[in-house]
């Protein structure tokens, strides 16, 4: 008897072990077992009940119950055997009821999976040529809405651990002023991205482009070699890399440190993987410490960067590689910038960065510089800390200014240092730093604090300029009702970036060297914002009869270490790249401000 038990005990497991790794089948299975067992029981009744009809009970199987079950119309045949016909009908029945049921019931089953799977982007996802983002931030919902701006027809698939309701409301709720919505095509897959047989799925080797992004989590550790953010992203890289991946798919990595980006263009150049494939790797935080040093000095510089990154009006286009002074001669819809193996000019679509003068244009005109120029004396006041702000100083401690001096605190416990610095002579700047160690939902929220502090002590915006950098856009409005003017929107620049570097991979040299502080003695470009009379002498408005008269004599009267590509007029900013020899009265006056590029 304990050997019966043990043998039922050792068959129970096998059946159960079956049955949870292939269920589907081995439902299937007993259901044929069972059908097979109701069949040959009826045969055997059906030779009880009518012998002069059916001989054996392999002929009651062959010729009667299997036939029934098969063709229940054959009942119909029977005449003067009650019992007989009985016992048909009630196989017919069963049948009905047990084989028939249940292939409606496994056959709804498997559309309703089919349907739900292909709901929530599940399964098999057939795409080529498709924009992959692995990873959730909250830069991701701005990257989506410029390349909505940009108005190219692309897919984007975004693979993340997130949950899928919650990414698309978050998209959706920064889409309410995206008109051409239709332009992208948007695929939001909740899974692991860690996982290969996941990357399988949403094709990622047909991809035309990945975007690694840099998981958000609360007080990254950033005394380690590498966070444990940038350690994921490093690991996630060579998963993607064992792919083999379009010849032209450019990946796009988001890292927190610096030393980071170091490492992975050393694995690029020795991970067997790796080689050969497009890798562009930056660390945000070093670049919007970047962004943060340029606008502490010209907060309009903040604008300017949202203009020229925003694939609305101006931006940036590589084109064939010439030297900037036969571009300028020679075209007449777009301003050269600098050649980086490519010569990048800043126009207003990609389709006038190649329209030519008939003939080449050239100015004897040259303008009278400003020798007297001196620089005001500063003092700035950096209040709050981020990940970012150790790289915002060490940019500003590279400017060559030694009328340039800088305190920092971390909030305002004592309302004496703000009336310190408003008794100070020259120009004052307060520069206020959004927390981004904290939680998503508490973005902002020291800044607001410091606002309200600044409020109670008589803060003069009159002597002192204050300048306010945040995380969530959604915050910008309530800023500005402390009438701060003067706001660094953080997410949406970095996204601007990234999605520039994404669609171009032979931007990221370009956009290093231009928001990189550069001292005097180093190479390279900076955007600056001054106001004419600062560079030139104006004893009266000067007068130009079009803007490629202007730029070139400006360009060449500052020995070539200037070129300008816009200006602001009346607090309103315009940019000179359209219509360069269209004849018009175009002039300048004391107080207007010029937008620079410095060479």
């Amino acid at each position: 008897m304990e050997k019966l038990k043990a043998f039922y005990r050792k068959y129970q497991s096998k059946v159960t072990i079956s049955m949870n790794k292939q269920p589907l089948i081995m439902t299937l299975l007993w259901l044929f077992l069972l059908n097979m067992v109701i069949l040959i029981v009826a045969a055997i009744v059906a030779v009880i009940v009518a012998p002069e009809v059916y001989g054996n009970v392999i002929d009651a199987f062959a010729s009667g119950s299997l036939k029934w079950m098969i063709s229940p119309n054959s009942i119909l045949d029977m005449e003067g055997n009650s019992k007989l016909l009985l016992l048909a009908g009630t196989v017919v029945v069963i049948e009905i009821v047990l084989f028939t049921g249940t292939i409606l019931a496994l056959t709804t089953n498997s559309l309703k999976d089919y349907f739900m799977k292909t709901g929530n982007a599940k399964g098999k996802l057939m795409l080529r040529d498709h924009m992959v983002i692995l990873n959730w931030n909250s830069k991701v919902p701005e990257i989506i809405i410029d390349l909505m701006h940009k108005g190219e027809s692309v897919t984007v698939l975004i693979l993340s651990s997130k949950d899928r309701n919650f990414v698309k409301e978050q998209i959706k709720s920064n889409q309410m002023d995206i008109i051409k919505k239709h332009k992208v095509s948007l695929v939001v897959r909740q899974g692991d991205p860690f996982m290969r047989s996941e990357l399988e799925d949403i094709s990622i080797a047909e991809a035309s482009s990945i975007m690694i992004m840099a998981e958000e989590k609360i007080l990254s550790s950033t005394e380690e070699i590498l966070s444990n953010d940038d350690l994921n992203a490093i690991k996630l890289l060579l998963l993607v890399g064992g792919f083999d991946l379009l010849k032209n798919c450019n990946i796009v990595v988001e890292v927190e440190e610096h030393n980071t980006v170091e490492t992975l263009a050393n694995l690029a150049e020795t991970v067997k993987t790796l080689k050969g494939k497009t890798i562009s790797s930056f660390s945000f935080n070093r670049k919007l410490g970047h962004i943060l040093a340029q606008t502490v000095f010209q907060p309009r510089l903040a604008a300017v960067y949202m203009d020229l990154f925003s694939f609305k009006g101006e931006e940036f286009y590589p084109t064939a590689n010439c030297e900037i002074e036969e571009y300028l001669a020679n075209y007449t819809e777009s301003v050269p910038i600098i050649n980086m193996k490519n010569l990048f000019v800043l126009a207003e679509s990609a389709n006038k960065v190649k329209l030519k003068r008939k003939s080449p244009y050239y100015t004897d005109r040259r303008l009278k510089l400003n020798g007297t120029n001196k620089k005001e004396e500063t003092t700035l006041l950096i209040v709050g800390e981020n990940k970012k702000s150790k790289y915002m100083i060490e940019n500003l401690s590279r400017k060559p200014e030694s009328y340039f001096s800088m305190q920092k605190i971390n909030k305002i416990d004592d309302i004496s240092v703000i009336a310190e610095l408003q008794e100070k002579s020259g120009k004052k700047i307060v520069m206020i730093l959004s927390d981004d160690r904290v939680a998503a939902e508490c973005y902002d929220k020291n800044v607001f604090c410091t606002l309200i502090s600044l409020n109670k002590c008589q803060f003069s915006k009159e002597k002192v300029s204050l300048v306010t950098e945040i995380l969530d856009p959604a915050n910008l409005r309530s800023i500005q009702d402390f009438n701060v003017n003067n706001a660094v929107v953080s997410n949406q620049l970095i996204s601007l970036i990234i999605t520039q570097i994404l669609c171009n991979v032979n931007s990221k040299e370009f956009h290093d060297a231009l928001l990189l502080i550069d001292n005097d003695e180093s190479e390279g470009l900076d955007i600056e914002i001054n106001n004419i009379e600062e560079i030139l002498d104006i004893n009266q408005d000067l007068t130009f009869s079009s803007r490629a008269e202007f730029i070139n004599s400006f360009f060449y009267s500052l020995e070539k270490k200037y070129m300008p590509i816009g200006y602001i007029k009346e607090n309103k900013i315009e940019y000179l790249s359209k219509d360069l020899d269209k004849a018009e009265i175009f002039e300048f006056k004391e107080g207007d401000q010029l937008i620079l590029i410095k060479y």
